[in-house]
This record gives structure tokens, sequence and C-alpha cells, in this order.
């Protein structure tokens, strides 16, 4: 089974890849929504960061407030870090668990927006880059986050820099144009990798 890590810095457009190769039927698992389970639903999860965060207001009634937590995490990367040493740990666990289980396939695929940061790099047989200019990626934040342009701009800092990721990548998918071009981007690494 080739492994293959896609990732790709916030509002990338790497979410439209990953729809892509699901379209295709290849196994495609999601860390953002492995951590978002964790945190909505995994009672240890919840209360290790309730701890983490114990002087800050991160609930909504009972359950943990996504919003909050964003707000507390991008203006203070020390509890950044704080937050992806209790998560980190848990996702990789479960795409290990994922791979194993997918392991009589030709290719299984793994979106991970922090898959450099998390240090990842080691459990794929290729990576998938989605890049964008960061022009764009501030407009797409604004409009899918519906926040300012200064917030926008503090989530893409708060990410190691594109240009610090590439040489790492394998493969590079812009998407500035048509998603048929994307596509047609998509098509041809596969082709490159599943000949």
């Amino acid at each position: 089974m080739i492994r293959i890590g896609l990732t790709g810095n916030i509002a990338s457009g790497k979410s439209i890849v990953q729809k892509y190769l699901e379209q295709k039927n290849i196994s495609v698992i999601d860390a953002d929504a492995i951590c978002h389970d964790l945190l909505m639903s995994d009672s240890k999860t919840i209360e290790e960061v309730k701890k983490a965060f114990a002087n800050y207001d991160i609930l909504d009634g009972e359950k943990l407030a996504k919003k909050k937590i964003a707000e507390i995490i991008y203006s203070d990367l020390k509890k950044k870090k704080s937050l992806e040493e209790i998560i980190h740990p848990k996702i990789k666990e479960k795409i290990e668990d994922f791979l194993e289980s997918k392991k009589h396939e030709k290719i299984a695929v793994v979106a991970v927006p922090l898959l450099f940061e998390a240090g990842m790099q080691s459990m794929f047989d290729k990576i998938i880059f989605v890049s964008a200019s960061l022009k764009t990626r501030v407009e797409r934040l604004m409009k899918r986050n519906n926040i300012n342009e200064e917030f926008a701009i503090k989530m893409i800092k708060a990410q190691q820099p594109e240009s610090e990721k590439l040489s790492s990548c394998d493969y590079i998918v812009k998407n500035e144009a048509t998603i048929d071009n994307t596509y047609h981007q998509v098509d041809k690494i596969l082709c490159e990798i599943m000949p």
C-alpha cells in the first residue's frame, strides 16, 4: 500500500482535493475530523483540555467551545502548543489504526493540515501539498470563517510558512485557477503514483 499525506496551509483548498480523491473511491481519513471528534466526544481529551486551559472560558454549556479555543490559541502560541501536545499523539494513533486497516488497498490518503508541524512526515511514502497564494488564502479565510483580515493573517502566521515545506513534498497542487484545473493536477499525480 502507498501511504499518502495530503497537506496544505490553512485555506489552501486541501478539502477540495480531499473530496475529489474520495469521489474516486480512494480511502481518506481527515485529521481535522479526528480532532473535532476528540474535542467533542472523547471524555479523556476534554478533561485534559479543560485542565490545560483552566484559566480561560472555553466552554459553551458543558461542551468545549472550538471558537473560543481558536481565539486563545491564535493569540497565544504557547497555548496552541499545549493543545497540540494533547491532541497530536491521539491523532497520530488514529491515523496509524486507519493505515493498518487499509493495508490491503493500493493507496490510502491521510489529510493532515499540520503534517509538518506535528512531525508526521515519516508516516508517508508520498506527500502532496496543496498551495495557494497568501492573498487568496486570506480572502478565503475571511469569507469561510467570517473573520476580519487581521485575524485571518494571525491564523496563517501560526503555521509554518509554505515556503519551508515545499522542498519536503513530492507533489504540489496549485489551487488558484478553476476547480477543473485542480482536478487535472490531481489526476496527473495519481497517474504517476499508480501507473
